[in-house]
């Protein structure tokens, strides 16, 4: 064997990682344990704030990989046998350790192996071996912010700083759900994709599928955008787009004021999700799954590169569902398509095509139910949790929703790169529904009921353009973003309902099918049409020095919004403007400790006028951060520990001046939310998987004219507790493969969920006890039992096991809905 070594000139001390790591183990209250084998991950700032930059002609592989060697500062040991002969495209820019080596090793049969700390080997596969096996990724060798994570755990975000960013180096807090954690618990919407998530509220938890309603630290309801482009958010919060996870790589939380990138949010953060995009290499997946009240589903993820020079890549995602929630009435069917094409014509230059369909009909469990009998007791006792309260033939929810744009990216030199994205996102429903709004107070089970139909679009056009120049003045590096984004988003409402006529519904002993009004006696009440446009232009610059990290930014936003109502004839425009920042400090150390501390501010219009006609102005967010990331070097887990205090002002309450007629409003509320979030994920040793999670949130209403009278006396809302954010939430996941032995290839996974008790109005006087659910996986690969099998492997997930009966949320004493009841779903998947 001749070895061919560059010796490094900083050896990590791994004994000082240790006692680090332990010591923030301790401190955290678990343990996170890190393989042996390490690298210096992608991007951290150890006196390499960049990524190490190689510039090695294609030719003879030999040379090139001893050049690689030489300016990765690595040491790599292989026969120079196995390099005779061969040859190598080459490599240019900045690149990890493992994906350089990755990238010169393509086409051979050899690979790296790393054995430890920037020392590698180079070996040959045996010719069967290559054959069979899957290409061997090295942890986080390849992962980028729009692409696949390697296992639960991401490193790489774009969500925070519109960049390519390791999570580590982002001065706020994002939380990331992967392609394998969706698979892994069997989620089927967003909202149960990030049921493990710390400071993630979900009103009702996954009992309404209609839509994906989240709200963030001290109930601040967020934002949906897809691939960074602003989803559709009706006023009526009727337009919006529902994601199918299926068709999502990741799904990304952005935690506090986030206007900086986005322009008009609210001040909680925003819900970034990330769809899965053509790639290199071939995959193809089938899956067929059934499950709970009938459900049958099948689905594919096709994808990879078209033309032998790999210019051309595709991917194209289906999915089809026939399925219900519960066994009376209920229907939740589903079609989906999500095709993409990207050409590469050189290495600097990227366009993807992108878009999808997706069609749903559901007949919603999700209805209203009064308090007696769910909340609180009932002499008739408890109204069964799948008590359809609707009609049949009349109640259902239809929306067809179509996504079409493109990502755009061209590095002009070593400094500059240009990208741009464009999306056009429509959808159009209509909502049936008979709602119940009076239970007798005599017997206690007659629900008097309304029929009512909304009918509504949705339409959002955005276009983000950016340029991204890295350099470096003397020892300080920058990587500086500037864009100018467009937002025009249109959304239509009609609402009618009737309640003359209406059977009413006796809910202990229900009766469907009586005469009711017909669609022609529904009597208008909203028909509006609104448009908002949004154009900002931003600036931002990433500063490294050392182990320091600044994070600099700033907004200007232009907004305008006209609302018509048809009705009326009447018409309200507003215009506004405002400017928000962010400014961020991180200090990286080289044994993966990150603290943090960060400003950042928000603005949202509101739309309306006050008793003298003057349009309200903008409710402002501001939120203080400090933290600590932890992401011991190559290592394959994630800690982040954040505290933060979030106020939101210009917050509309009831004008109480004397004189004045009641209903008219004025800006005079705040809010406030201070809290701590705490979430872990781990790849551990053999075969183990760890998510915990912890959030604690203070949401109080600081500034209040609102006075509600309880019990006979009126009470100022000053004080009382924001609804929708538990004051504690939970959730542990741990899940176990089996490395060998005769069970090798099962898999065992359990996860229990705590979410604290909660308020469901602004008076506090619906208390909403708290809860406790347990989850559970089984899985297993039928390729480690016969050969032939390899790629075929069954999972069965199941969310709240013991089949808990809970009350999810109650907005009034007649508006109370149940938690999601037990659901088992068994999957088939064929991956080749």
């Amino acid at each position: 064997m001749v070895s061919s070594k560059h010796t490094v000139a900083w050896p990590p001390n791994w004994a000082s990682r240790r006692a680090a790591a332990g010591a923030l183990c301790a401190a955290l209250g678990w343990a996170v344990a890190a393989p042996a084998v390490l690298a210096q991950p992608a991007g951290t700032s150890s006196g390499a704030a960049a990524l190490p930059r190689f510039d090695i002609p294609a030719g003879p592989l030999g040379p090139a990989l001893a050049a690689f060697a030489g300016a990765a500062r690595i040491n790599l040991s292989f026969d120079p046998a196995l390099a005779e002969g061969r040859r190598t495209a080459g490599l240019q820019g900045a690149w990890t350790v493992d994906a350089g080596l990755a990238r010169l090793l393509a086409g051979t049969p050899l690979v790296a192996r790393r054995d430890g700390a920037n020392v590698y080997t180079l070996r040959l596969l045996p010719q069967e071996s290559a054959a069979l096996l899957p290409a061997v990724r090295v942890e986080g060798a390849d992962e980028s912010a729009r692409g696949e994570a390697d296992g639960i755990v991401a490193r790489r975000s774009a969500a925070g700083t519109k960049t390519d960013t390791p999570i580590l180096e982002i001065p706020q807090t994002v939380n990331v759900v992967t392609r394998d954690e969706i698979a892994m618990r069997g989620a089927r919407s967003v909202v149960e994709a990030l049921a493990y998530t710390p400071g993630v509220y979900a009103p009702g938890g996954s009992a309404d599928l209609r839509y994906d309603n989240i709200y963030l630290r001290g109930g601040y309801a967020a934002r949906n955008n897809l691939d960074g482009a602003r989803l559709p958010y009706g006023a009526y919060s009727f337009g919006m787009l529902q994601i199918e996870p299926y068709g999502l790589e990741r799904i990304e939380v952005l935690k506090g004021p986030s206007s900086v990138l986005y322009g008009q949010n609210t001040p909680g953060g925003l819900i970034n999700m990330v769809s899965k995009l053509p790639t290199q290499t071939p995959r193809r997946e089938i899956e067929l799954q059934t499950g709970s009240y009938g459900r049958a589903q099948a689905a594919f993820d096709l994808g990879g590169p078209v033309d032998e020079a790999g210019q051309w890549s595709y991917r194209l995602v289906a999915l089809e569902r026939d399925a219900a929630q519960s066994a009376h009435y209920s229907e939740e069917d589903r079609t989906f398509v999500a095709p993409a094409l990207t050409w590469r014509p050189s290495a600097a230059t990227s366009l993807t095509l992108l878009g999808f369909y997706q069609k749903d009909h559901q007949v919603p469990l999700y209805g209203n139910l009064p308090a007696a009998g769910t909340l609180y007791s009932n002499p008739n006792g408890r109204i069964p949790r799948d008590r359809f309260a609707g009609e049949p033939g009349w109640d259902a929810y239809d929306r067809e929703q179509y996504s079409a744009g493109y990502l755009f990216s061209h590095q002009f030199n070593d400094t500059w790169t240009v990208k741009q994205q464009l999306r056009y996102s429509h959808m159009r429903g209509e909502a049936r529904t008979t709602v119940g709004y009076l239970l007798d107070p005599v017997d206690m089970r007659t629900w008097s009921r309304t029929m009512a139909r909304g009918q509504g679009t949705g339409t959002t056009l955005s276009v983000d353009t950016q340029a991204v120049a890295r350099f470096r003045t003397g020892a300080v590096g920058h990587e500086f973003l500037a864009g100018f984004d467009y937002l025009d988003m249109r959304d239509t409402y009609k609402f009618a309902n009737v309640i003359a006529g209406v059977p009413p519904l006796d809910l202990y002993d229900p009766v469907y099918g009586r005469p009711r009004p017909g669609v022609r006696d529904l009597i208008p009440r909203i028909d509006a049409v609104q448009r908002t446009e949004q154009s900002g232009v931003y600036a931002q610059d990433q500063i490294s020095y050392g182990n320091w990290l600044l994070t600099l930014g700033g907004r200007y936003d232009m907004a305008r919004s006209t609302t018509r109502n048809q009705l009326t004839s009447g018409k309200v425009a507003q215009s506004d403007s405002a400017f928000t920042g962010r400014a961020g400090l991180t200090y990286v150390l080289e044994n993966g400790l990150a603290p943090y501390v960060a400003y950042s501010t928000s603005f949202a219009p509101t739309g309306g006028t006050d008793y003298e006609s003057n349009p309200f102005q903008p409710s402002k967010g501001r939120q203080i951060e400090a933290g600590l990331k932890y992401q011991p070097p190559g290592s394959d887990s994630m800690v982040t520990l954040s505290a933060y205090q979030l106020t939101q002002t210009n917050v509309l309450t009831s004008d109480t001046t004397p004189g004045r007629p009641p209903g008219f409003q004025a800006q005079t509320g705040e809010t406030r939310a201070r809290g701590i979030e705490l979430e872990g994920k781990a790849g551990l040793a053999r075969g183990w998987d760890l998510i915990a999670s912890y959030s604690y949130v203070d949401a109080v209403v600081t500034k209040s004219a609102n006075v509600d009278v309880i019990d006979g006396a009126p009470q100022s809302r000053e004080g009382k507790k924001q609804f929708y954010a538990p004051a504690h939430q939970a959730a542990a996941w741990l899940a176990y493969k089996v490395q060998d032995g005769p069970l090798q290839g099962l898999g065992l996974g359990a996860g229990v969920r705590y979410i604290g008790a909660d308020w469901g109005d602004a008076a506090n006087t619906l208390r909403i006890p708290s809860v406790t659910l347990v989850d559970a996986a089984l899985s297993y690969d039928l390729g480690q039992m016969r050969p032939e099998l390899r790629g075929v492997s069954l999972a069965l997930n199941a969310s709240n096991l013991f089949d808990r009966t809970y009350v999810g949320t109650c907005v009034t004493a007649t508006a109370c809905t149940y938690g999601a009841g037990r659901l088992v779903l068994a999957t088939l998947k064929y991956a080749w």
